[in-house]
């Protein structure tokens, strides 16, 4: 597909990427997500959350399922919601080739989810908040599925995430060259609502949430932030590197 889901996807107002968009692209995010570049995002993303194996986890923008299949063998269970639903066949088929148990997947609005309230103890959202038209509303709704002491963790792209910092990361970074086009992420990017640990917290502190802690990676060019309830003493930045695939400089502590 060489990228044109996210060319497509970058139109000029936040929230145009629909169901149908999503529904016709799903094998160019499933192939992302299953690439190099993709695994390594996932492993140190799910390192950096610290999952517990007691937790009950909800994926939101789950798409085919692959977060919430890395998640799975280090958590009790884990729920991915999608609006698409050819990513939720995807990702149910999956599921069944794989004979995984513990997860589940169904079609779903992230500003209204099919869900309880106090659900989870962990909501993840990896490059899907920022494509979010009413982030105010999603954060709520997310609020309330959350349990009292659980805890959002996101991964998206900042402002640094232009077309032009892409490119001259790419070269720069060898490693990357074979990943399906990270220059239609930033064209994406550019195009939505990219996301500061500031604008994070803007958005989630009025439902109670407050930032535990954050990191910048690619550059600077994604943040990865973790939410918790209530007020932590020492809200900090972590530092931490790729582990297993020799990727040199991928994540780096918030300046």
């Amino acid at each position: 597909m060489s990228g044109i889901a996210y060319r497509v996807c970058a139109a000029p107002t936040a929230g145009t990427c629909v169901m149908g968009f999503f529904d016709d692209a799903v094998d160019y995010f499933d192939d992302m997500r299953e690439s190099v570049w993709g695994r390594v995002t996932t492993s140190e993303f799910i390192r950096f959350i610290d999952p517990q194996p007691s937790w009950h986890v909800l994926d939101v923008g789950s798409g085919a399922g692959n977060l919430a299949f890395a998640l799975a063998p280090y958590v009790g269970a884990v729920k991915g919601v999608d609006q698409a639903p050819r990513m939720i066949e995807r990702a149910r088929e999956k599921c069944t080739s794989s004979g995984l148990m513990t997860c589940d997947f169904v079609v779903g609005d992230a500003k209204e989810m099919p869900f309880g309230d106090g659900e989870f103890d962990l909501i993840t959202l990896s490059a899907v908040f920022y494509l979010l038209a009413n982030q105010a509303q999603a954060a709520e709704e997310i609020s309330r599925v959350l349990k009292p002491d659980g805890v959002v963790a996101l991964h998206e792209p900042t402002p640094k995430m232009t077309l032009q910092h892409m490119q001259r990361f790419l070269r720069r970074e060898g490693y990357l060259r074979d990943v399906p086009d990270l220059t239609g992420w930033a064209r994406a990017a550019v195009a939505h609502s990219p996301l500061t640990e500031e604008s994070i917290l803007e958005v989630f502190e009025p439902f109670g949430l407050r930032l535990h802690s954050s990191r910048r990676l690619l550059d600077g060019m994604a943040v990865e932030a973790r939410l918790v309830r209530g007020n932590p003493a020492h809200p900090r930045a972590t530092n931490g590197m790729a582990v297993g695939l020799g990727v040199p400089g991928f994540a780096q502590a918030q300046p």
